[in-house]
This record gives C-alpha cells, sequence and structure tokens, in this order.
C-alpha cells in the first residue's frame, strides 16, 4: 500500500504529474478500478495534466479511504445552559433536529423537559438555549426516548451512502458536498432550501409520533442490531458540541436503558473548520469572528440567510452547519475532493488504516 499512499500524498500537496507518467500511473496500477467505474483509455485522450492528476487523486482516494458512511449534521436546543454535576446535566434538551446533506432530508423533534425545575427563561443570550415557549413544548414536545427512537428509525431509512468514487467524480462532474447556495448569487440555493426540502418536510415538525406505544427500551436494543448487523458507520457532526451534545446525548441514553449504536461516531465541525482557516492563504479579509460560531462563519464567507422554520431553532443550524462546514473545506481543504472524502479521512482514519493493513497483508 506504501507506493498509493506515497502517491496520494504527493497529490493532496498539489504535485501535478506529466501527461505521460499520468497516464502511466493509472492504467499500470488503477486499470482494473478505472474500468470498474466505467471509464476506458480512450477517457485519458486529450486531458490536461490538471485533470489527470484529479483522476489518480479520486483513484488513490478510492484505494485508500472508500469506506461508505452516512454523514449527517444535527443541533440540540436546551432550556438552560448545560452543566454537569455528580447527579448529571442541571438541564434538558428541548430540541433535537438533524440534517442529510446526501438526500437533503431533515428530522426535527421537541423534548418534554426530563427536569420540570430547569430555568425557561428566553431572555437568555446563550446560542443554544432554546426561545421557544415552554407551553408550545409541552403541547407539541415528546419524551426523549420516543425522539431517539425516532430519530435512529429515521436514520435507518434514509437511504444508503453513496460511494464517494464514481464516474463522474473520475470525470471531475462529481457535486456531492457541493450544494446548490454556492452559486455567485446564493439565490437558487436560498430557493431550493427554503422551498423545497422544508416544505416536504412540514409532516415532521411538532409531530407526536405515530403513538404506537412501543416499548422504547426494546425497540431501542432492536434498532442496535439491525446497525450491528448492516455495519454501516454513522458520523454525526454539531458544531462546538463535542462536550455538552454527546455528553447529553449519553446521559439521557444511558437514564431512559437506551442503545446508543457503536457504529455512530460524533465529530465536531468547530475544531475541523477553525484549523482549516487558520492554515488558508493569506487574504485581506481578516479571520471570522472570535467566537466562531456557525452564524459568524456563514455571515463572513457570504452563505445566503435562511429564515428560520416556526417553532424550530435547531434545524436551521443543523443545516446551517452542514453549509459552513463543506463552504471552508471547499475553499480551504483539498483540491478535487469532496467535503465527504475530507470528512471521512478526517473521523474514519483509524478505520481506513485497518481495511488498508488487510489489503496489504492479503495482496
Amino acid at each position: 500500500m506504501a507506493k498509493w499512499e506515497l502517491l496520494y500524498t504527493r497529490l493532496r500537496k498539489g504535485y501535478i504529474p506529466s501527461v505521460t507518467k499520468s497516464r502511466t500511473e493509472i492504467i499500470t496500477k488503477f486499470l482494473g478500478d478505472f474500468k470498474r467505474f466505467g471509464m476506458t483509455e480512450r477517457d485519458l485522450v486529450n486531458k490536461t495534466p490538471k485533470e489527470l492528476s484529479m483522476i489518480l487523486l479520486q483513484l488513490c482516494h478510492e484505494k485508500l479511504y472508500a469506506v461508505p458512511y452516512q454523514l449527517l449534521t444535527f443541533n440540540l436546543k436546551y432550556f438552560d445552559a448545560p452543566r454537569f454535576v455528580h447527579k448529571g446535566p442541571t438541564s434538558s434538551i428541548a430540541e433535537l433536529s438533524a440534517f442529510h446533506p446526501e438526500s437533503q432530508r431533515m428530522f426535527q423533534r421537541l423534548v418534554l423537559p426530563t427536569n420540570r425545575t430547569v430555568s425557561t427563561d428566553t431572555t437568555s443570550a446563550e446560542a443554544d438555549i432554546t426561545s421557544i415557549p415552554l407551553a408550545h413544548i409541552e403541547k407539541f414536545g415528546v419524551p426523549f426516548s420516543k425522539v431517539w427512537i425516532d430519530f435512529l428509525r429515521w436514520i435507518n431509512e434514509l437511504p444508503e451512502p453513496q460511494p464517494t468514487v464514481n464516474h463522474e467524480s473520475l470525470d471531475g462532474k462529481g457535486t456531492f458536498g457541493y450544494l446548490p447556495s454556492l452559486e455567485k448569487d446564493g439565490s437558487a440555493g436560498q430557493k431550493v432550501m427554503l422551498q423545497r426540502p422544508i416544505t416536504a418536510n412540514k409532516h415532521l415538525l411538532n409531530n407526536k409520533g405515530n403513538g404506537d406505544g412501543d416499548n422504547e427500551a426494546e425497540a431501542s436494543h432492536e434498532l442496535g442490531n439491525i446497525f450491528r448487523s448492516r455495519n454501516q458507520k454513522i458520523l454525526l457532526i454539531s458544531h462546538g458540541g463535542k462536550l455538552a451534545d454527546v455528553s447529553m446525548l449519553k446521559w439521557e441514553c444511558r437514564k431512559a436503558d437506551l442503545t446508543m449504536p457503536k457504529q455512530i461516531t460524533f465529530g465536531d465541525s468547530y475544531g475541523v473548520i477553525k484549523e482549516r482557516h487558520r492554515r488558508r492563504p493569506v487574504t485581506q479579509n481578516k479571520l471570522p469572528a472570535g467566537d466562531w460560531s456557525v452564524k459568524s462563519l456563514s455571515m463572513w464567507m457570504s452563505l445566503p440567510e435562511y429564515e428560520n422554520v416556526p417553532y424550530s431553532q435547531a434545524l436551521t443550524d443543523a443545516i446551517n452547519t452542514w453549509e459552513v462546514l463543506e463552504e471552508t473545506l471547499r475553499r480551504y481543504g483539498v483540491e478535487h475532493l469532496t467535503a465527504k472524502q475530507q470528512l471521512g479521512e478526517i473521523f474514519y482514519k483509524s478505520a481506513f488504516d485497518t481495511v488498508t493493513q488487510a489489503g496489504a497483508i492479503k495482496n
């Protein structure tokens, strides 16, 4: 595997081989994979050195890091700033929302407070504290155990993750990870995001579920077995929620005897975005605002603003998290690799190393 890793490392750093060398590398090392994606040697004709280096980069990525996984962004809102003491958290979850960029499907639920003594002061400036009236949450919210079961079922029903390398990506037409909002004026993307996905998912908002009366713990374990049998990796990314959001979800699951599938990996976009911005080329624009919030980053990168969904704050933030993360990786990440490809390398490197080592032993 060393020959692929060395070539891949050089290509990621901007190395562009000559036309002859690129064609030779593709034909001698990757011809079988190249044809498997529906490409032929004729497709290499009239390609520029940069186009051929892009094809090589994609083929090396497929060889080293092609482990399919579901990619989602999520966001939690709380009744009060979450603090953890020896008895547990002092607040509880008010809303759980998630966004699946590949299909643009969304999930949103209001959560009944598990601790009735939590503060419901909506004048706080804390970004993670909900401003949704408590009366509305009590009317339309459901217990966390029901929300978690619905969330796992929603993930289980998502379309199978598409391969990160395919005919389109080899031909320079791969688009996953690049939302329509990246057009120059942003208006087309804004129209799509506001009218199609959110309108199509209004049935999810303020929905108490189907009321089937399932035993949540039993249903959770059954879903855990399904995830285990499918062995499908799931990456859940939030912005700045590495400690609070993940700890709160695990606490609520443990308290209700609910299963947290081991296939789920939690990621934090905050660190990824901050590192990429600090490594970007020096420009006249200063770094984003000191808080590095999704809203500040979105404004700094001139991304289109979206209207809030009525009685939902977390859903808009989940969508914006993906847009800010994707745009950062597009601008300051590895050229010719989509956001999903780059995130796979960041959060699943150990899994990829296991796969490549097994392949090396097999070969």
